[in-house]
């Protein structure tokens, strides 16, 4: 299997959103003598952000690397590109998860003014992972696990924001 349109343009979202990222910290640490390790740094967060952002540039390079071999490799002959729909995958497995996952999030998108921030992301991921579980387990064994991880990461991760980032949430 080759690089895809999907691999390329990740990479190079990522890419491009880190080099923004870290250019903008760099310049703000620069000439607006801004300080990163501080309690009121506004950019703390960013340059955690920032680290995240480039441990994953990294990975996704390996990936796209290790595929670029692979292919290489294995497909010397035929040289045709797969041109299925939204991502190359033949089977279109990605792509279907793709669309049930986006109609989610409008419906999420929808409903967030209504049940605010908390009740609506727990209701979100809790279907997400359900949904988009594709092991073999059981329905109701799906729904427990992501259920329960809904219920602890979501607001884990709302008091980490709000409390300690004060990152104000909708």
């Amino acid at each position: 299997m080759g690089l895809n349109i999907f691999d390329k343009i990740s990479f190079l979202l990522v890419f491009i959103t880190e080099a923004l990222l870290v250019g903008d910290i760099a310049y703000k640490v620069g000439f607006d003598d801004f300080q990163i390790f501080t309690k009121d740094s506004p950019l703390l967060f960013p340059f955690l952000l920032s680290i995240i952002l480039g441990i994953c540039v990294v990975f996704l390079f390996i990936r796209l690397y290790n595929k670029m071999m692979e292919s290489k490799d294995k497909q010397k002959i035929n040289k045709q590109e797969d041109t299925s729909i939204i991502f190359g995958s033949s089977d279109n497995k990605i792509s279907k998860s793709l669309i049930i996952f986006l109609l989610i999030f409008i419906i999420y998108s929808i409903f967030l003014p209504m049940f605010h921030f908390l009740i609506a992301t727990i209701i979100f991921v809790f279907i997400t992972m359900t949904i988009l579980n594709e092991s073999q387990e059981s329905i109701k064994k799906k729904a427990l696990k992501s259920l329960a991880i809904s219920i602890v990461a979501v607001p884990l991760i709302y008091y980490i924001f709000y409390n300690v980032f004060e990152v104000v949430f909708p």
